[in-house]
């Protein structure tokens, strides 16, 4: 949405969009196992990422044409899991679910139909949120194993705004809100290489 300050307001409809590219990090963790097989741990965590995602469209809705675009990079993301599994001779298989905090950057833009003025801002921003996933590991050396692991991100609601000075002519220039109000929701896929004390 983009809200004027003044008592003009344009309303700028809803925008679509997934994210997709490279994860990469670390993390430490520890198991349990009972003599059942059952299995009991935690891990956490840290990846840089360059997951991107942006959308753009056009609406007259309530004032003056208008040309809008947005786009979000998550460039960090942090997991802390607890998990549940079993663990058979050389095969692990769990469930897990915890805690997800992500940093991004934001881009937003508009620009009047038929006009080379608009304006443009930024945000850095931190959400947290939730994950729940699953995952399988197997042991190729006496300390090292190989997994896949899925993971569901749900980093709730974000919202950004900020005044701009939208210029609509070469004098003229108006104060808008620009902002955004959006859902974060990740689907990622991991594999792991793990060594083992």
């Amino acid at each position: 949405n983009t809200d004027g300050i003044g008592g003009t307001s344009f309303d700028v409809t809803d925008i679509d969009y997934s994210q997709d590219g490279p994860l990469m990090g670390v993390q430490v963790g520890a198991n349990f196992v009972m003599e059942s097989g059952l299995l009991f741990g935690a891990s956490v965590s840290a990846s840089w990422s360059d997951m991107t995602g942006s959308d753009s469209g056009f609406t007259e809705e309530g004032g003056p044409p208008i040309f809008f675009e947005y786009e979000r990079t998550i460039d960090a993301l942090g997991l802390a899991e607890g998990r549940i599994g079993y663990s058979a001779d050389e095969f692990m298989f769990y469930l897990s679910g915890g805690l997800a905090i992500a940093h991004h950057s934001d881009k937003g833009a508009i620009l009047f139909d038929e006009s080379p003025f608009g304006g443009t801002t930024s945000w850095d921003d931190t959400s947290s949120g939730w994950t729940v996933g699953a995952g399988a590991e197997v042991m190729i050396t006496d300390n090292v194993s190989v997994g896949v692991a899925y993971n569901f991100v749900d980093l709730g609601k974000v919202d950004n705004y900020e005044s701009v000075l939208f210029p609509i002519d070469d004098i003229e220039v108006i104060p808008l809100l620009l902002g955004s109000e959006t859902e974060m929701e990740m689907n990622i896929f991991k594999v792991n290489l793990n060594y083992h004390f």
